[in-house]
């Protein structure tokens, strides 16, 4: 509102105007504005569909959105399935029936080895994590070591050595401490 109207609130004579340009800006944001982050619906609008849950349209498919049912109709029809299922269910537990049951008839056995099948794949997956991730620490293991020898190297170092490594450049000409030219992988 402010980056619309800033000039031209500017540009009112007196403050009555002033109130009479915000009251109308308002009223044709809340109603006539689209807003994208709103789904290009008006806040209104948008209001309406978060209440009601009906999208401001005129038809749906070749369905007049004034032929659906309300939000509340909705809802005491899924309470109504809700009841229905627990009944159902009760009435299962009472009679001994089980409430489970196979979509197609299968052989146990080929049950179980489907399941291993299963089991072993993510066993499988698992380990060859396990494999690059020892791999992986041993190879940080080693640089962390390389990482002691440079320390070691530079408590011993000159002063001029010290301030020679102040340029990238002349780490290279120091054995001790190539161990940056493999932490690269590990930023």
């Amino acid at each position: 509102m402010k980056s619309i109207l800033n000039e031209l609130v500017e540009k009112c004579p007196n403050f009555d105007t002033v109130e009479t340009m915000i009251k109308n800006f308002m009223e044709q944001y809340n109603t006539v504005i689209p807003q994208y982050d709103l789904a290009g619906q008006t806040p209104e609008e948008y209001y309406r569909y978060i209440t009601e849950g009906i999208y401001q349209t005129d038809v749906y498919f070749g369905v007049s959105a004034k032929e659906l049912i309300t939000q509340e109709e909705l809802e005491s029809r899924r309470e109504q399935a809700r009841a229905e299922r627990a009944r159902r269910r009760s009435k299962q537990n009472e009679s001994g029936e089980s409430s489970y049951e196979y979509k197609s008839e299968q052989h146990p056995f080929k049950v179980v080895q489907k399941d291993q099948k299963v089991i072993l794949a993510r066993i499988n997956k698992l380990q060859r994590l396990i494999d690059e991730n020892t791999k992986e620490v041993e190879k940080l293991d080693t640089l962390l070591a390389d990482t002691n020898t440079a320390l070691k190297f530079l408590t011993k170092a000159s002063d001029s050595v010290i301030k020679s490594l102040y340029y990238p450049r002349n780490w290279q000409n120091y054995p001790e401490l190539s161990y940056v030219n493999r932490t690269g992988a590990i930023y």
